[in-house]
C-alpha cells in the first residue's frame, strides 16, 4: 500500500522533476535533487498514513533505504523510457518534415529553362514560358509543366547514353529544337 501511494505521488509530481533535472547542470545537483523528491514523497506518504489512519507505521532504516533505492530506480528507469519516446517521437516529427518537405521540392519545384539555365519556365496560356530569355514552347498537347520537365530529363538522358561528351543546346519558337553541335543530332519536338 505504501509502495502504491508513493508511485501515486510520483507521477503526480513526475512533470516537476523532469523539468528541474533537464535544466540541472550538474549531475550531483540532479542526484541531489532525485534524492530530496523521493525523500519527501515517504515523508510525505508516511505522515499522511500516520496521522489519517491511526496507522503506527514502523520502517528501520534499512527497509528505509531499500524503499528509497527501489523508487528511485523506478523513477529513474521510467525518466528513462520516457525521453527515450520524447527522443523516438522528435526524431520521427524531424523524419516526417524532412519527407514533406523533399516531396513539395519535387512536386512544386521551379523547372528550369533549358535555353539560358537560369531562368524558370511559366505554363501561361498553353505554353512554356522562361521568365529570363526569350524561349517559348507551344503547348497544344496540354501536357503539365512536370511532364515537360520529365521529356527534357529523358532528352538528356538519352544524349548521355550515346557517350557524347557535349550539352545539349535547345531553342524554342513555338516547337522544341533539341540539338548538339559535337554529334549531330538535331530534333524538333512538338508539344
Amino acid at each position: 500500500m505504501l509502495s502504491q501511494e508513493c508511485r501515486k505521488q510520483i507521477q503526480n509530481k513526475r512533470k516537476n522533476l523532469i523539468n528541474q533535472l533537464r535544466q540541472s547542470v550538474q549531475s550531483q545537483e540532479s542526484q541531489n535533487i532525485k534524492s530530496n523528491f523521493l525523500q519527501q514523497i515517504v515523508n510525505d506518504e508516511i505522515s499522511r498514513m500516520t496521522e489519517s489512519e491511526n496507522y503506527e507505521f514502523d520502517i528501520s532504516d534499512d527497509e528505509y533505504l531499500e524503499l528509497m533505492l527501489h523508487l528511485e530506480e523506478s523513477l529513474e528507469k521510467e525518466l528513462k523510457e520516457k525521453e527515450d519516446l520524447i527522443k523516438y517521437q522528435q526524431l520521427e516529427e524531424m523524419e516526417k518534415e524532412e519527407i514533406d518537405a523533399a516531396v513539395t521540392f519535387w512536386i512544386e519545384s521551379p523547372v528550369i529553362c533549358p535555353s539560358c539555365k537560369q531562368g524558370y519556365l511559366n505554363e501561361e496560356n498553353l505554353s512554356f514560358n522562361c521568365q529570363n530569355c526569350s524561349f517559348y514552347i507551344k503547348n497544344s498537347t496540354g501536357i503539365s509543366l512536370s511532364d515537360f520537365q520529365k521529356s527534357l530529363e529523358n532528352m538528356i538522358q538519352t544524349h548521355r547514353s550515346t557517350n557524347c561528351s557535349a550539352e545539349l543546346q535547345f531553342n524554342g519558337n513555338e516547337n522544341l529544337r533539341v540539338y548538339c553541335q559535337e554529334c549531330g543530332l538535331d530534333e524538333t519536338i512538338n508539344f
